[in-house]
């Protein structure tokens, strides 16, 4: 990840994501781009995209979407990360 200068961040930024710093901050779901560059399978990448979709876009609460994710059964290790990280944030996610 990378943030410009001056760029305050309040909350934890999500991996594998594409994020806005403009106000108000916001992701725009799964750096696809950079996910590929960096190797990732496609179906990776896919169960990565369909995760933020449920988690940026299905208008659930961070709860109900991570009950969600879960509910899909996704077998990547990335969107296990993600869930991860998510659960363990102490400050929140920006999403």
């Amino acid at each position: 990840s990378f943030l410009g200068s001056y760029t305050i961040v309040n909350k934890d930024i999500l991996p594998y994501s594409k994020t806005s710093a403009e106000r108000p901050m916001g992701v725009y779901g799964a750096n696809r781009v950079g996910l590929e560059r960096s190797g990732l399978r496609k179906e990776d990448i896919d169960e990565l995209q369909a995760a933020f979709r449920l988690l940026c876009r299905a208008k659930l609460n961070t709860t109900q979407a991570l009950e969600a994710i879960e509910a899909r059964g996704f077998q990547s290790q990335h969107v296990r990360a993600l869930v991860d990280f998510i659960k363990s944030s102490q400050r929140g996610v920006v999403k």
